[in-house]
């Protein structure tokens, strides 16, 4: 996930009692897996690489029962079940909330659901501070490095990487109200761009359909 929502992720659930192993691939994510044991995955939907479909794919391929829960800032019809079926076990919707984060562990850690309710009811008690300096200041270098990836893919005319970079971005300042306009125009970005990028892979797919009917016709 983003390095800002990473960071974020990580105070929640420390907040919920957890300890947390942070890695930036879904690459990354299967080979801790593999040489640690953990009670939950939480996993970007959307990354670069290794995406939280194909994480899931191959912890289940492995063999690993380890819940696994999604997480994503696509509000697209079918997303909750393409994570089912991917071999999640449920998922989450950015902005995630404290309290959504709780209620979805205690689904899959049953064992656990009396102390996450009683970190929940505590957390409550507690001020809520805003995003550090210091997160913010990450925040707006890391999005300016993607913005210049999008500017980069865009005159590559690298659809798909325009779409991955905008979710990106969209998906790490979501719960930053005072960053909505930017959010917004990352939302347009991404659905135009998948929107073109699965009009060009139709054509194409019909373009193969075509000529494997002339091919077989003169075979």
């Amino acid at each position: 996930d983003h390095p800002v929502n990473r960071r974020l992720m990580q105070q929640q659930l420390e907040q919920l009692g957890c300890r947390t192993t942070l890695v930036s691939s879904g690459e990354d994510a299967l080979l801790a897996c593999r040489q640690g044991q953990f009670d939950a995955v939480l996993t970007d939907v959307h990354m670069p690489g290794m995406d939280g479909y194909a994480l899931a794919h191959a912890l289940r391929a492995d063999g690993f029962t380890i819940p696994i829960i999604g997480v994503t800032a696509s509000v697209v019809t079918g997303e909750a079940e393409r994570c089912v079926a991917s071999g999640m076990n449920g998922h989450l919707t950015k902005p995630v909330l404290l309290q959504a984060l709780a209620d979805s562990l205690r689904q899959v850690l049953p064992d656990r659901s009396e102390a996450l309710a009683t970190a929940v009811r505590s957390a409550a008690e507690r001020p809520q501070s805003d995003v550090s300096q210091d997160d913010r200041m990450l925040l707006i270098r890391t999005v300016w490095e993607d913005a210049q990836a999008i500017r980069q893919a865009v005159e590559q005319r690298n659809l798909g990487a325009v779409a991955e970079r905008a979710h990106r971005v969209r998906g790490a300042v979501a719960h930053l109200h005072d960053w909505e306009e930017v959010a917004d125009l990352c939302r347009e970005l991404e659905a135009v761009a998948r929107d073109a990028f699965d009009a060009a892979k139709q054509l194409a797919d019909d373009l193969d359909g075509y000529l494997q009917v002339y091919l077989e016709a003169e075979s």
